[in-house]
């Protein structure tokens, strides 16, 4: 997996969008020459969401690239009977482990 530095992202992002807006005043656009100008920018989640399962498991709730804000529900169990409460703990990441993913929360 490539690293991306943030700077050069949000510089790309900055300028894409520059030449988005210009293309559509009256300076003209020949930066973007031939690109659709029903071009639509959505909100995206870059990385899935989950939450920590028995044995570190990871189980996605949002997948990466859904569309945000969004709404996803699903029930789970708790390990033994009886139980009042739990901890709930959110990942983002993509592998099945939750060890190997970002915690963002308990």
């Amino acid at each position: 997996c490539k690293s991306i530095n943030p700077d050069e992202a949000v510089a790309y992002g900055a300028a894409v969008q520059g030449a988005i807006l210009k293309a559509g005043g009256s300076g003209g656009g020949a930066a973007l020459e031939g690109i659709s100008s029903d071009l639509v920018l959505l909100d995206v989640t870059p990385l899935s969401l989950g939450i920590e399962l028995e044995g570190k498991v990871m189980s996605v709730l949002i997948p990466r690239n859904t569309g945000i804000p969004c709404v996803k529900s699903r029930e789970y169990t708790t390990c033994e009977d009886w139980q009042t409460e739990i901890d709930v703990v959110v990942y983002e990441g993509e592998r099945p482990q939750t060890s190997a993913n970002n915690k963002l929360g308990e």
